[in-house]
């Protein structure tokens, strides 16, 4: 094998690789940020683990939602590993909403109206308990 034939093949496995690992950073984002559409993009978060973890913990993160507004939540996964985020939407009383159905189906997102200005939590954990990695997008429906 010459020279140029083992470089060509160092760097074709070198983007491969770098392709792989890049799933839950920039490239995922940019393309999951093109799917909202004509909803209002406010903010997003992004989650990882990288192993299994059965006492795993939920990251939570806090949101100010203003009353009259409708929101979507929505969870991207990484396609390269297993997990898939479980996402729920809390103030300091009450679980709202999230997208884990009553029949343990994992919905990509959900939308809220909100009846009350405050500050909200999402929490969001993998159903897995790792490893997995997703960004979780929160937006503004648009009113028509």
């Amino acid at each position: 094998m010459n020279t140029l034939t083992k470089f060509f093949l160092i760097f074709f496995l070198f983007n491969t690789v770098l392709d792989i690992k890049a799933q839950c950073d920039q490239s995922l984002f940019d393309q999951s940020k093109l799917e909202l559409g004509k909803h209002t993009y406010l903010q997003h978060f992004r989650i990882r683990s990288a192993k299994h973890n059965p006492n795993a913990t939920s990251a939570q993160f806090a949101v100010q939602l203003t009353k009259g507004n409708t929101y979507l939540i929505t969870a991207v996964n990484d396609a390269s590993l297993q997990g898939k985020a479980i996402v729920k939407l809390y103030d300091d009383f009450k679980y709202y909403t999230g997208n884990l159905t009553a029949d343990e189906r994992i919905l990509k997102g959900f939308s809220f109206t909100c009846n009350k200005t405050g500050v909200y939590y999402l929490t969001v954990k993998f159903d897995n308990n790792g490893p997995g990695c997703a960004f979780i997008f929160l937006s503004l429906i648009n009113k028509e």
